[in-house]
């Protein structure tokens, strides 16, 4: 009887260590969709973190386009500025080569008539 006694002990020991040390299912199920919405969170984190710095990147890019098409509408303005002085000039430069030649003209024909 004893022996029956203490095979009967052993074996509701042998069962209550087994059903203690065992995790329930739902315990780990839970754990891992912690852990996964845990790891979405962080991604997303992650992924707003790099869009809002390639939009800063973006941002900065039109600023500099912006600054050199400013750059060149006023350097193209000087330009016309500097061609209309230059055509001016040059224009006077011709009326008055044309006032010498036609007065060199009207001398030499005045000389040829006078002569």
């Amino acid at each position: 009887m004893k022996k029956l006694m203490l095979i009967v002990c052993a074996l509701a020991l042998v069962l209550a260590l087994a059903a203690c040390g065992q995790t329930p299912a739902e315990e780990v199920v839970d754990e891992a969709q912690a852990q996964t919405e845990q790891a979405v969170d962080e991604a997303a984190a992650q992924a707003d973190a790099a869009v809002d710095a390639a939009a800063q990147q973006v941002e900065g890019a039109v600023e500099n386009v912006e600054g050199a098409a400013a750059q060149v509408e006023e350097n193209a303005a000087e330009a016309v500025d500097a061609a209309e002085g230059v055509v001016t000039d040059a224009a006077g430069a011709v009326q008055d080569a044309a006032a010498d030649a036609a007065g060199a003209v009207e001398g030499a024909v005045n000389e040829a008539t006078a002569g």
